[in-house]
């Protein structure tokens, strides 16, 4: 269990022992981290999209009220999902249309190429990536984006912030096929790093895959980012807890 390291700090250094560690035996260390809510904040993406529905003369036309109130619209760090989002700015009594249109422009924008140039990474994240990768840990970036909508913007994204990423993105996982269950995907591909690493450590904000992969694969060190989630499974208690990965040294 990892509950007992209480800060970035503490994960950082417990990083770089494990590389001192793991070093005399010959053996690497590889730090995984999901991307959305983990790595990055997707606010600036959803207030994109919905800001650019509210522009458009089809959608004033047929829902002025909504539009005017979309077009000032504002993520919230707790909003995951659309239905949260309706909610939270008082639409969830307008009609079933403007639902239906609304969520139609947004699955069609948020889970493409087209909007990932709004995203931004969480407080400190990529200079906390840059720093494991410069002493010597290996980084993976192991997401649930669908690989043919996503690839593309992911690289661009992550190349934009100074993320750490090989040559040809070998050390970057999307879904080739969306039918599997986002936990079983992220499982199986750890479980092909554990048997080729030292140590593996998992960073990631969604309950239920980390969940499975505590059950399945006890072996990987996990790190909960206590940003958003979508509510399927409480928040793990026995595990270490960031916000954010900025460090105070």
């Amino acid at each position: 269990m990892t509950k007992h390291l209480q800060s970035v700090d503490h994960i950082y250094d417990a990083l770089l022992n494990e590389i001192k560690e793991h070093k005399t035996k010959g053996e690497n260390v590889m730090a995984v981290f999901d991307l959305d809510s983990t790595l990055i904040e997707v606010g600036p993406r959803m207030t994109q999209i919905l800001r650019d529905f509210a522009k458009e003369k089809k959608h004033l036309g047929k829902y002025p009220k909504e539009c005017r109130i979309l077009e000032k619209y504002n993520h919230h760090p707790e909003d995951w999902g659309i239905e949260h989002c309706i909610e939270r700015i008082g639409l969830a009594s307008s009609s079933f249309d403007f639902f239906k249109d609304l969520t139609r422009y947004w699955r069609g924008r948020f889970f493409s190429n087209d909007y990932l140039q709004f995203d931004e990474p969480l407080p400190g994240a990529n200079e906390f990536l840059q720093e494991l990768h410069k002493n010597g840990v290996h980084i993976s970036y192991l997401t649930a984006r669908e690989s043919k909508a996503m690839l593309e913007g992911t690289v661009q994204s992550l190349k934009k912030h100074g993320f750490p990423l090989e040559e040809k993105n070998e050390n970057l996982f999307l879904k080739e096929k969306m039918e599997k269950p986002d936990p079983e995907f992220k499982r199986d591909i750890l479980k092909d790093m554990v048997n080729n690493y030292g140590s593996v450590w998992f960073f990631e904000n969604e309950p239920i895959n980390l969940r499975v992969v505590r059950e399945t694969l006890p072996q990987v060190r996990l790190v909960y980012i206590d940003s958003v989630h979508s509510g399927r499974e409480a928040p793990p208690t026995e595990l270490a807890v960031i916000t954010h990965f900025q460090r105070q040294k």
